[in-house]
């Protein structure tokens, strides 16, 4: 084992002792120390921690060789940064300002007047809150509010108020008044003066006092001996009157018709006669009824004319008319007025004076105004008038149309000249007429409106309308010029003053379906097309059609022979996309040309 000497000399003797390091250390004669701090022991503990060791340097800074590392391949040589990116808008850029004109907490925000700093809470609402108006003391918290919710305070006491208090002047004092009631129920003395008539008692001496009265005014001697009569028939003054509430014959007489024979028959008063002869022979009832069998005899009339009712139409239950009459008649007995229509709800009640039974949107009858004009609710109706182009962006209405609109009646009585506006320049477009929601009687240009948003049917109204209510009632068709495809319109169909070709043009279709584009409205199910159908050599070919994503041959459309043509003009249903289909029945090279001539209007439009 090596080992490396420490000696340390004292004066004039040293002594010698092994450590892993060899250190001299020189005592100076008189002054207890060493001259030479690296002359004192302990110099390798760490009593200095304000100086860095290894752990304390690494917390602190970059190791060297990590330094190094993060170093190696860059160029060791002076070099600048050039300007990478540019801002377009670096007006707006040097227009944000200062952070150090900002306060804690605001938010930049744009204004009329540019970029500003300003409190979050400004910017949440219709109008600004500024904390020089609603934090006057700077606290961050708003001194006052008109309303605050209860769930909104916070730190609220238990108790209310929190500060000791009383109610003096306003409530007596716990228990008096339970006392006080108490000591009143113990009084006997009758302090409100409550008389014995007051609570149903008879006043003292007052039963004695009436008893002697009744004593006095009536004799209750008994009749007969031992204790009195026990047959009424023994007592004495059977005749006197001494029931007022029984009929003598004066009484009787002054109360009752008496019988006498010569007015009324004997044979009026039992049997089936009664209820088949007049209670009296001396008198009629002319003018006030009608007289016997009139009545059987009108119905009977009215019954045999055209188109008479037939009484099982009426649905009338015979037996509650308590009659043996016909269906008819014993409707007509029971009739008193619009009420007693009401029999198993045939016809609602209610109504107003010069209201129309009018059967409603849900298939129910109801009590209904007079629209505007006079006109009465007919769910769906369209009368349409007739359509026509008289400028680029002007369409005509004939007068003489009505339609329904929301229960009420919707019509021109002269012609309206309607401008469309919002025409596309630049892209072909459908534009649909609507009349606008709420419109009722005479119509106006005012009441109708153009968009380029197609309608929807709706079953309950039995119409085409937009989202808004507005109902649809024709179309027309811009080719991105800014005006109206002109067109001419007739019963329903309209046609183009030059059709539109199709992407069928000479196209040999051989045996397999193609299909047919047509131009249309969004609504339209029915097109008006021209359908050419060339020869190909001595062979003939025929062309069906049918709509498209249907089954089955469709129908015979054209017929040619040899290297002849066939063309037909025809009415055709296409599907929600405009499409058909056609084919030819032959692989021959016969060739197809198919035109857009024009569009029908659907039903409810």
């Amino acid at each position: 084992m090596s080992a490396q000497i420490h000696a340390t000399v004292v004066r004039r003797a040293f002594h010698v002792r092994f450590d892993k390091l060899v250190r001299v250390s020189v005592y100076q004669s008189g002054e207890g120390g060493v001259a030479d701090h690296g002359l004192l022991l302990g110099l390798g503990d760490d009593d200095h921690p304000h100086y860095h060791t290894d752990s304390r340097g690494d917390v602190r800074y970059y190791r060297k060789e990590a330094v190094d590392t993060a170093l190696t391949g860059k160029a060791n040589a002076g070099h600048t940064h050039v300007q990478l990116h540019t801002h377009a808008n670096r007006a707006t850029l040097d227009a944000i300002p200062g952070h150090d004109v900002a306060h804690t907490g605001q938010v930049l925000r744009r204004s009329a007047a540019g970029l500003e700093w300003g409190d979050a809470g400004q910017f949440a609402g219709g109008g600004d809150m500024l904390a020089s108006v609603y934090d006057v003391d700077g606290d961050g918290i708003v001194d006052a509010a008109a309303s605050v919710p209860w769930n909104g305070v916070t730190d609220t006491p238990s108790a209310f108020p929190p500060a000791a208090h009383s109610h003096d002047g306003d409530y007596d004092a716990l228990g008096s008044a339970t006392a006080a009631v108490a000591a009143h129920e113990s009084r006997e003395d009758n302090p409100h003066a409550v008389t014995a008539s007051q609570v149903g008692a008879d006043p003292a001496g007052e039963a004695a006092s009436q008893r002697a009265a009744h004593e006095a005014a009536f004799d209750h001697t008994l009749i007969g001996t031992g204790g009195g009569a026990t047959d009424h028939g023994a007592l004495s003054g059977l005749e006197d009157d001494d029931h007022p509430q029984y009929h003598t014959d004066a009484r009787g007489d002054a109360r009752y018709e008496r019988i006498d024979a010569t007015i009324l028959r004997t044979t009026d008063l039992a049997g089936p006669g009664a209820a088949e002869t007049a209670a009296r022979s001396d008198h009629d009832h002319d003018g006030s009824y009608d007289p016997a069998g009139a009545a059987s005899s009108a119905v009977a009339s009215h019954k045999a004319e055209p188109n008479g009712h037939a009484a099982v139409h009426i649905g009338y239950d015979n037996s509650s008319s308590g009659t043996g009459g016909t269906n008819v008649q014993a409707a007509v007995d029971e009739v008193a007025g619009i009420a007693a229509l009401a029999y198993n709800g045939r016809v609602p009640p209610g109504g107003s004076a010069g209201d129309m039974l009018v059967r409603q949107s849900d298939g129910a009858a109801g009590w209904q105004a007079p629209a505007a004009g006079g006109a009465g609710y007919i769910n769906g109706l369209a009368r349409r008038p007739q359509f026509k182009r008289t400028g680029p962006t002007e369409l005509t209405l004939a007068g003489g149309c009505a339609y329904e609109i929301g229960g009420v009646i919707a019509f021109t009585s002269a012609d309206i000249v309607y401008t469309m506006t919002g025409l596309s320049s630049s892209t072909a477009e459908w534009q649909y007429l609507y009349i606008k929601s709420g419109a009722a009687g005479t119509l106006t240009s005012a009441d109708f409106i153009n968009s380029a948003n197609a309608p929807v049917w709706d079953a309950s109204r039995q119409g085409w309308y937009d989202a808004s209510g507005n109902r649809c009632i024709f179309a027309v068709y811009n080719a991105g010029d800014g005006a109206i495809y002109a067109f001419v319109y007739a019963n329903g169909l309209v046609t183009y003053q030059n059709e539109f070709a199709t992407n069928i043009s000479g196209t040999d279709l051989d045996m397999t379906y193609v299909v047919v584009q047509w131009t249309a409205p969004a609504f339209c199910r029915t097109v008006f097309g021209t359908f050419q159908n060339g020869g190909y050599g001595n062979n003939s070919a025929t062309l069906f059609y049918r709509t498209a994503g249907e089954t089955g041959s469709g129908v015979r459309i054209s017929f040619s022979t040899g290297n002849g043509y066939g063309m037909e003009v025809v009415r055709v249903p296409v599907n929600a996309d405009l499409q058909g289909e056609i084919v030819h029945n032959t692989n021959d090279g016969n060739l197809a040309w198919v035109y857009n001539t024009g569009w029908f209007l659907p039903e409810g439009m």
